[in-house]
């Protein structure tokens, strides 16, 4: 039999018979991890796996051994109760030589699961709970474009504008006061009925990581709203007080 000798530099030479081969081992041309390929069946091996070459005995022969099987153990899956074969990975616990799942991690899942914000999905019960909401009353255009209802809110905004001028300059000569009180009163309707509704809308319109975070970001923007409002209370105030003085 004879075979090609693969070089380092991938050229192949040969083929060359037994004999020949043997005298590049004693020459040290061919070393046992040198790759021979045989002319025949084009399989390769090393040159110390064919037992007709002999190499000296200051050159160390490395004989390929077959690594172990190893067996993979399942591991727990990261979320839930996943089917794997015939295991069913116990949720918090060991799988047969699997590792523990973190609690947490199920946790994490469920409330992916669950969160429909963002969406028109079902409300959460803990949402529909809340009734009131500072900073949609404050500031109610610019607390929906905040919660990715942009479009609702530069409309209520131009809706305010054009019911606030419309009233004020249609009763000015005639009924002074009702020129500042009507376009008040529409303003606080407004913001009355967006108030009642905004965690609804919220929660429909922008996408939050939990329901952790839409509580959250909403009690801030209540204690934001609240100040705002009793500032612009008070300016409003101010504003009738001057003008009832001017009549």
């Amino acid at each position: 039999m004879k075979y090609f000798v693969l070089g380092a530099n991938g050229a192949k030479y040969g083929p060359a018979s037994l004999e020949i081969l043997q005298n590049w081992v004693e020459e040290n041309r061919i070393l046992p991890l040198t790759t021979l390929i045989a002319e025949d069946t084009g399989t390769s091996v090393l040159a110390s796996q064919i037992s007709e070459l002999i190499f000296p005995a200051s050159v160390e022969v490395v004989k390929q051994e077959v690594p172990p099987v190893v067996q993979m153990q399942p591991v727990a899956p990261p979320f839930g109760n996943i089917q794997v074969g015939s295991i069913t990975p116990l949720y918090g616990a060991p799988d047969p030589g699997g590792i523990p799942v973190p609690h947490h991690y199920h946790e994490m899942y469920q409330q992916s699961i669950n969160n429909t914000s963002g969406t028109d999905g079902p409300i959460p019960e803990e949402v529909l709970a809340m009734k009131w909401s500072w900073g949609a009353f404050a500031l109610p255009g610019i607390w929906l474009c905040s919660m990715n209802a942009l479009w609702k809110g530069i409309s209520l905004i131009c809706l305010e504008l054009a019911i606030g001028l419309t009233l004020h300059f249609s009763l000015y000569q005639s009924f002074p006061l009702l020129s500042i009180f009507l376009p008040l009163c529409a303003q606080y309707t407004i913001k009355i009925i967006l108030s009642r509704r905004a965690y609804r809308i919220a929660w429909k319109y922008r996408r939050f990581n939990s329901l952790d975070q839409f509580k959250d970001v909403q009690r801030i923007w209540n204690w934001a709203g609240m100040g705002i409002a009793i500032l612009l209370l008070f300016i409003q105030i101010i504003q009738i007080l001057v003008f009832m003085l001017r009549l």
